[in-house]
């Protein structure tokens, strides 16, 4: 039920009713915490559609605190590996940035980084990987503090990763990374 409700959220937002969305966004989350534990993974996803919902309504903190709490679910439950953290880990890197808050995007993305590096990672994960060093590359060149030595390592990970586990595509690789 609280995946065909984040269905209608989406739509709801689709079609410009944020109220009507966030109504069921809460609902859809209310209706996941009444079924499961607090810190139960499968809650991921009504998290992940209140957030986005509470985003576009425009409570920014309210959004990051869903965000935040949707992928420490995951990243404690499941593991900062796998993909919905990969998703909700972008979501709030991109609120940060859509606020201008920079500082805090880094800080969301660093910490990932860092706890995927102490992680045993193959194949898909390693993609994976590649795709938060060259998340957290972009982060600090944006920031424009004087970290391009530290960015280009990180980029130089990301491709060597990128090349090891996919199938050459060095255009479109040099793309994504020289963002």
């Amino acid at each position: 039920l609280t995946v065909a409700l984040g269905g209608k959220i989406v739509a709801l937002i689709t079609s410009g009713q944020v109220d009507s969305a966030l109504e069921l966004a809460e609902r859809c989350v209310a209706l996941a915490e009444s079924i499961y534990p607090k810190n139960d993974p499968r809650l991921h996803k009504s998290l992940r559609a209140l957030g986005l919902t509470l985003e576009k309504k425009g409570d920014q903190a309210g959004a990051e605190k869903a965000f935040l709490r949707g992928y420490t679910i995951l990243s404690i439950s499941v593991g900062v590996q796998c993909v919905e953290a990969q998703m909700l880990i972008e979501d709030l890197c991109n609120l940060c940035v859509r606020r201008g808050d920079l500082e805090a995007a880094e800080r969301h993305v660093r910490k990932h980084h860092k706890a995927m590096s102490e992680k045993t990672l193959q194949g898909r994960e390693l993609a994976m990987f590649a795709d938060s060093a060259a998340r957290l590359a972009n982060l600090i060149v944006r920031k424009g503090a004087g970290g391009e030595a530290e960015a280009e390592e990180l980029v130089r990970t990301a491709l060597d990763i990128r090349e090891k586990v996919q199938p050459p595509q060095p255009v479109g690789i040099a793309v994504a990374l020289c963002q």
